[in-house]
Order: C-alpha cells, then structure tokens, then sequence
C-alpha cells in the first residue's frame, strides 16, 4: 500500500473513491477508509500500518480537488492538486525503480545492490 485516502466525514466519501479511482490508474496502489471514525484515529492507525501517504480530503479540498498530504515521516505536507501529487509520487516511483541496465536503485543512503551513480564514489 502506497496511500490511504480519508474522508474527513460521509460527505466527502465519493470524492476519496474518484481520488483513489485516479490513483490506482497511475499505477499507486491505494485504498479509501471510509469508516465513521475520527480522522485523526484513521490518520494514527494508517501511521502503525507504515503506509508512507495519507491524504485527508475534506469539504475545502473535495471543492478545489484537492488531497491534503500528510507522509508518515515528515507529517503534513500542506493541500496540492491531486494531479500534482500523482506526478510527484511517479517521479519518485520511477526514481527507485531498477534501471534498465541492471544497477538497482538507492534507497536513501542505504545501497541495495551496485552503487548507483548518485552515490558511486568519484
């Protein structure tokens, strides 16, 4: 699970489901809580999951099309356009994908197999 779309309350339910809709046809794999519960309980939960996006929608962001981001490490990241963020997660998605001539991909400062040209020592 890339992100967990969460509906503030009942209202903005259709919305988070066009949001993880337009997710999913990007290629990141998301899903809507869409229980009665309080955001922040949700928010909480989704953080002892280790989902790394959770992107609370309410009525200001449902009439702006909106997602407000919050990543699991570095907390709430501010309200953008949702095609905004589905390009910003893609680009960092592509950046950790295995090259096509068999160097894989840096994970931070940890090196998952040959050193990749960011971190190969000049």
């Amino acid at each position: 699970m890339q992100a967990i779309v969460l509906p503030i309350t009942d209202r903005q339910a259709e919305y988070a489901r066009s949001v993880q809709k337009a997710l999913d046809a990007a290629g990141i794999r998301a899903v809507v809580d869409d229980r009665t519960e309080k955001v922040n309980l949700k928010i909480r939960e989704a953080q002892l999951q280790k989902i790394p996006y959770m992107l609370v929608v309410g009525d200001r962001e449902q009439e702006n099309g909106q997602v407000a981001v919050r990543h699991r490490k570095h907390a709430d990241q501010g309200a953008k356009p949702v095609a905004d963020f589905i390009a910003e997660i893609r680009a960092l998605i592509e950046s950790k994908a295995v090259s096509s001539t068999g160097i894989l991909a840096c994970v931070g400062f940890r090196v998952v197999g040959l050193l990749c040209a960011r971190h190969r020592p000049s």
